[in-house]
């Protein structure tokens, strides 16, 4: 009796020392964290989820993904709560400034950036037009007194471009050089292309669609009842920026802090817009109608397009051809220059300095061994440039999580031979769908959408080969990526009052519309004075160059 009582005893002492510390220290017992972003699809996964696996197989974290359209509500809502996210993921600088004011996130990333060589060296490196070494990107990201407030992905590089009907523009071509009553504008005489190379070349070009094609557009756009939507965002670039708070802001050559209303382009941009609308040479329904009820681009219907490189794609699929009779519909052309403009106008618009702003949650960072298992996570995920390789690389999570890369037998990159790009194809050629082809695994392609960018040198398709159709859309985007750039300088304005700029761009909008239709719209020097000196205008362009000179761009 003794003994076993005895040998109780023991075993007692023994799970007492042994086996609770066990537990505490079990290196497989996986982190639960959360993440909380804006995904592609905002949907949920159920427990067969093979990324959430691949994630705890391989960086000892069991991650829930809070996928959500309503980010900003989202994130108030959870930092209210006692269950805060650990990773956060925001979009703009503004949200992520909204949280961090209530002292919930992490101050200071200096510590741990040395953990990760990949996220330093895309914090460290400058940005690419400033090649004095300064990086505005990590200006915007450091407090003044040197704190490190976020990590964050590199920003889009432009996809969306002009794309003109490339057969039609040879019909043009032809009928200029027959002598029709159409002007020749910038076509060369010694049998070459026709290369639009002024706004006025466009405009000839579109009225030559209207009388040579039935039914047919030279224009069209989703404002959806609220905007200019596409038209807004490249039409502008003829004479300079775009004409969108605040990114449209700009440093002229005198120092000055000027936007498109006030020197004088976004009076041109919507004089030209009118006479594409006074003439009809856009399609009616260009401003009501959303973007899913844009189908005209893809019927064949429109002559002159902003688009990425998808276009293709998307033309080829409606028409359901499946023989590539449309892949030689759109050609990918640079953006004319508004005369007079030429050294302003023309250049694509890189949309900022930074892309998401990641970072995590002080509650997190508390347990180091979890803060040491979202560091390895992260600095795996984020896409990065390569000073030796001068590339840009995937890490091995961006290519699992992004594109299910080792996730999902069956994706898997191929090389696009005489080119910097990879192809994938997401649609599954075997009996058994992937995942993210499922109706429970929809939501999978969330898991990508919090790193993803344009620079992973990815091309996405349907079909099991490289089609003549996926080499088109490389060409379209490798001439998009090949044009002149500038950063819209304006996207560092984040300390701006946010509220103010809303109501402003809603009664610009608002004008816009009316000035371009001619219902009820005051005279511009009308507007020009009310958005100025009543709506606020001034007093904004003098905060953004308060700022300007903060970051040391105005002396």
């Amino acid at each position: 009796m003794k003994k076993i009582l005895g040998l109780f005893i023991l075993m007692i002492i023994s799970f007492t020392l042994f086996g609770c510390d066990n537990d505490d220290q079990n290196d497989d017992k996986a982190y639960d964290i959360t993440i909380l972003m804006t995904g592609f699809v905002n949907l949920g996964t159920d427990e067969s989820d093979p990324y959430r696996k691949w994630i705890k197989e391989n960086y000892n974290l069991d991650i829930t993904l809070n996928a959500t359209n309503d980010f900003s509500g989202q994130a108030i809502i959870s930092f209210a709560s006692n269950n805060k996210p650990d990773i956060v993921v925001f979009d703009t600088l503004d949200q992520f400034n909204m949280i961090a004011e209530q002292n919930v996130l992490i101050e200071d990333w200096t510590p741990y950036i040395s953990q990760m060589p990949n996220v330093q060296k895309l914090v460290e490196r400058s940005d690419a037009d400033n090649p004095n070494g300064v990086s505005i990107s990590k200006k915007m990201m450091t407090t003044e007194d040197g704190k490190l407030k976020a990590i964050w992905t590199i920003p889009d590089a432009p996809t969306w471009s002009l794309k003109i009907r490339e057969d039609w523009a040879n019909e043009y071509r032809a009928s200029t050089v027959a002598g029709s009553n159409y002007p020749a504008g910038n076509i060369a005489t010694n049998g070459g292309p026709w290369q639009p190379k002024t706004q006025e070349d466009l405009l000839h070009f579109a009225r030559w669609i209207k009388a040579s094609k039935p039914n047919a557009y030279a224009f069209t756009s989703a404002g959806g009842g609220n905007s200019l939507g596409t038209l807004g965002n490249w039409l502008p670039l003829m004479w300079g920026p775009v004409a969108e708070l605040p990114y449209g802001a700009y440093i002229n050559e005198n120092s000055e802090v000027v936007f498109p209303v006030t020197d004088g382009t976004h009076k041109f941009m919507l004089e030209y817009l009118k006479t594409l609308c006074d003439e009809k040479l856009i399609d009616p329904n260009w401003y009501v109608q959303n973007w899913s009820q844009k189908t005209k681009t893809q019927q064949g219907l429109i002559g002159i397009e902003w688009y990425p490189g998808a276009i293709t794609t998307e033309t080829e699929s409606y028409n359901e051809a499946g023989d590539g009779s449309t892949v030689n519909w759109w050609k990918t052309y640079d953006l004319p220059v508004a005369v007079g403009y030429e050294g302003k106008g023309g250049y694509m618009p890189v949309e900022g300095y930074v892309g998401k702003v990641i970072t995590v949650s002080k509650k997190a960072a508390l347990d180091a061994g979890k803060m040491s298992a979202i560091i390895k996570f992260l600095n795996d995920a984020i896409v990065y440039y390569d000073e030796d390789t001068d590339g840009y690389i995937r890490p091995i999570a961006y290519e699992a999580l992004r594109w299910g890369v080792g996730v999902e037998e069956g994706l898997e990159f191929i090389d696009i031979e005489g080119t910097d790009y990879v192809y994938i194809n997401t649609k599954s050629t075997g009996s058994k769908p992937y995942y993210r082809e499922t109706t429970a695994g929809a939501g999978a392609w969330d898991w990508g959408a919090w790193i993803s960018t344009t620079y992973d040198g990815v091309i996405q398709g349907n079909t099991s080969g490289i089609t003549d159709i996926t080499r088109k859309v490389i060409e379209h985007n490798e001439i998009t990526a090949a044009m002149k750039q500038k950063t819209q300088i304006g996207s560092m304005l984040i300390e701006v009052d946010s509220t103010k700029i809303a109501e402003i761009r809603a009664k610009q909008i608002n004008y816009e519309y009316n000035f371009v239709t001619g219902e009820n719209v005051k005279s511009y020097n009308d507007f020009y004075y009310d958005w100025y000196n009543l709506w606020g205008g001034k007093q904004l362009l003098s905060d953004f160059e308060k700022i300007f000179k903060e970051y040391g761009l105005i002396d």
